[in-house]
């Protein structure tokens, strides 16, 4: 049965930072400082524990960062990821769809509106008549995990779904799991097919499985995976004024 709304289930994270000095003790409501309010004011909505992700002010910035974030590269993830349209027949573990899922819903989006229900879908029935309403119907009926996104409201929401798709699509090679976007050929119909209100409106799909032909992001730098990719160059698409 597809879900219309997913919350990641609760789980323990690791401490990122040990110490709690007397300006945030136990208890106390915590103060984030941001190096950019404006663009992370969005993310602190409803923050209940920020004394565990308290970092030491006093060390310079380039350190903290570094010390907190070694263990990842995004770069690598991004330079190495390519869309993936065919897929084993090897299972998602709902830990790992709930990480891509929630990479979604972590999105920054205009106003802070969320404007997204993601409806997963998992029956191969479904996938079997949802692959006849979208352009790519090879995508959808070998994926594992499809993620039918929706929409509501005026203003820039499609760029908001663009933004939540393609976290989702590198939260999910980030787990060694490939995907595709999907347009809609008959968005009312796929609309019907989920059960989607009446104010939403199909945005994109996403499909997602483990490639039939694995790839190890790790065995080539990043510099050399962007110098691969059938991209035009950046002197071609950067201008500087």
């Amino acid at each position: 049965m597809p879900v219309r709304r997913l919350r990641a289930p609760a789980r323990e994270r690791d401490e990122l930072v040990a110490d709690v000095d007397e300006r945030h003790p136990p208890g106390a409501s915590a103060e984030l400082q941001v190096e950019d309010a404006a663009v992370e004011a969005e993310r602190l909505v409803d923050v209940v524990d920020l004394e565990r992700d308290v970092v030491d002010a006093d060390k310079p910035r380039a350190i903290r960062h570094a010390a907190i974030f070694a263990a990842v590269d995004t770069y690598l993830t991004i330079a190495s990821r390519r869309e993936t349209r065919r897929y084993s027949d090897r299972p998602l573990p709902p830990d790992v769809v709930d990480r891509i899922l929630d990479a979604g819903r972590l999105s920054g989006s205009g106003s802070n509106r969320q404007p997204w229900t993601f409806y997963v879908v998992e029956s191969r029935e479904l996938l079997e008549q949802l692959a006849d309403v979208v352009y790519e119907p090879g995508n959808v009926r070998g994926a594992r995990v499809l993620v039918l996104m929706t929409v509501r409201g005026k203003g820039p929401v499609s760029f908001d779904a663009g933004r939540s798709a393609q976290n989702m699509l590198l939260a999910a090679w980030n787990e060694g799991v490939g995907g595709s976007p999907n347009g809609f050929t008959d968005a009312d119909r796929a609309a019907a097919l989920v059960g989607a209100g009446e104010e939403e409106r199909p945005a994109i799909a996403l499909s997602f499985g483990y490639p039939q032909r694995p790839r190890d992001p790790s065995s080539r730098p990043a510099v050399e995976w962007s110098r691969r990719a059938k991209r035009r160059s950046l002197d071609d698409v950067v201008v500087r004024r």
